[in-house]
């Protein structure tokens, strides 16, 4: 007699909605890119925009681009602001965060001064509310953000993302349940416990449930979509021959290279050490 197979029902995987923190959870995130400009006031170095357009971005590709950005590159900054738009930094870093940062790059200025901004827009902005028609906004002709902190953010942002591909190949070569411990409690800077990123169930205008994730910046964004999507989804990972990173978002998520160049070139190198080893046993010709 045949033994029926028990069907295992899978976990639906929740999706996550991020939204613009003053709109609706349903109307999902939108943003402001625009092309970039390189200006100095007052001894500081800014990034500006020009001729503003609105987007819908793609978080799954700009985390990839933006943890492989060269930070010292300005040509490469400027074609991901073209991209993606502003960071939108003004909004991003919590009160305490701020005084550490203007008392590190900036003793003596006001946040909202080396934003070029009011101080009611360090609260809200069109970041905030994401619509079509702020594009033309005045807040554009003043708003910009220095380089230095655009640089310290992009650079924590990739520290984090490190974290998280080294406690996924840890846990990968152990075998061990994947995030199943408090290893992201160490992430303080992408943590939702330290209020960075909060999600909750919310509901639609037609009562539909869902999760999702207020922002104010695209930075924000990224940090909730990075998270969400590594704990439910698929990992991260960096490749080993080049060290870029990568979505390992195959089907059974196995990927480990960024490219099949890299793929190839490692495999020569594994064969190449394999050959140099048996040689210098004796065992080779």
């Amino acid at each position: 007699m045949e033994s029926k197979g028990v069907k295992i029902e899978k976990k639906k995987k929740e999706k996550l909605y991020i939204y613009n923190e003053t709109s609706l959870p349903d109307n999902r995130f939108r943003y402001y890119k625009g092309s970039c400009v390189f200006e100095e006031k007052e001894g500081i170095n800014y990034l500006h925009i020009n001729n503003v357009k609105f987007f819908t971005p793609d978080l799954k590709k700009a985390i990839i681009e933006y943890s492989n950005l060269d930070i010292t590159n300005n040509k490469e900054i400027a074609r991901l602001i073209r991209k993606y738009g502003l960071l939108g930094l003004v909004h991003f870093f919590t009160e305490r965060e701020r005084e550490i940062i203007v008392w590190k790059y900036y003793p003596g200025q006001e946040w909202s001064h080396l934003f070029g901004v009011s101080e009611y827009e360090t609260k809200v902005s069109p970041f905030t509310i994401g619509r079509e028609c702020f594009v033309n906004s005045s807040f554009w002709q003043h708003y910009h953000e220095p380089v230095v902190i655009f640089q310290m953010a992009v650079s924590q942002f990739r520290d984090a993302v490190y974290t998280l591909c080294q406690v996924e190949k840890t846990v990968r070569e152990t075998a061990g349940p994947l995030y199943a411990t408090e290893d992201l409690a160490e992430l303080r800077w992408l943590n939702q416990k330290h209020g960075r990123l909060t999600f909750t169930l919310e509901y639609t205008t037609n009562g539909k449930p869902l999760f999702a994730m207020p922002t104010n910046s695209l930075l924000g964004a990224m940090c909730g979509y990075l998270v969400w999507t590594v704990k439910n989804y698929y990992p991260i990972r960096q490749c080993p021959n080049c060290g870029k990173f990568v979505w390992a978002d195959d089907r059974q998520h196995r990927r480990l290279f960024c490219c099949r160049k890299c793929t190839t070139d490692s495999a020569h190198a594994t064969w190449d050490k394999k050959r140099k080893a048996a040689k210098a046993s004796g065992d080779g010709k």
